[in-house]
C-alpha cells in the first residue's frame, strides 16, 4: 500500500509471459503444475502501462483437469511468447494472485520448445520473496 497524502492506494502486480522463464512443469494426476521465474510489474496504475518497476519472482500456475498437447523440448523454456485465453479472452498480463474457474487455454513458446495445454481451472500463487529487476516508465 503506497499514501501521498490522500487515501491509501494499493499497488498491483501482474506477470508478463514474455520476459519470463518455465523453469519445469509436471502432471499431478489431472493437473499441471508449472513453476515459472516470472518477469512481474508492479504499479499503482494499471501493471505493464503505468509507470512502475519490474521484478523477477518464481510463480505457480495450476491448471485443473488439463489436456497437454505439446511439451517442450528441454527446460528451462525461456518464453519469448505466450498466450492464456480465460473462457476465450486473452490475457496480456496475469494478475498475483488470480484464480479462475473457466475453460483455460495456455500456451508458452520458445527456443526451447512450447508447453500447450487446456483445463478448466487457473490458480496463480506467488511464491518467496521478489526481486527488484528495473524501473518502469510506463509504456
Amino acid at each position: 500500500m503506497a499514501t501521498c497524502g490522500g487515501p491509501p492506494r494499493f499497488l498491483r502486480r501482474a506477470i508478463e509471459l514474455h520476459n519470463s522463464k518455465l523453469l519445469r512443469w509436471e502432471l499431478r494426476g489431472a493437473d499441471l503444475m508449472a513453476r515459472l521465474d516470472a518477469y512481474v510489474h508492479v504499479s499503482l496504475g494499471v501493471p505493464g502501462e503505468d509507470q512502475g518497476t519490474g521484478w523477477s519472482q518464481e510463480v505457480e500456475l495450476l491448471l485443473r483437469n488439463v489436456s497437454v498437447e505439446e511439451k517442450p523440448r528441454e527446460l528451462p523454456l525461456w518464453i519469448a511468447g505466450g498466450t492464456i485465453l480465460v473462457a476465450g479472452d486473452a490475457l496480456e498480463l496475469l494478475p498475483i494472485p488470480f484464480e479462475a474457474g473457466a475453460r483455460i487455454s495456455l500456451q508458452l513458446w520458445g527456443a526451447e520448445g512450447k508447453l500447450a495445454a487446456s483445463g478448466d481451472a487457473l490458480t496463480l500463487t506467488a511464491l518467496g520473496e521478489a526481486r527488484f529487476v528495473e524501473r518502469f516508465e510506463g509504456a
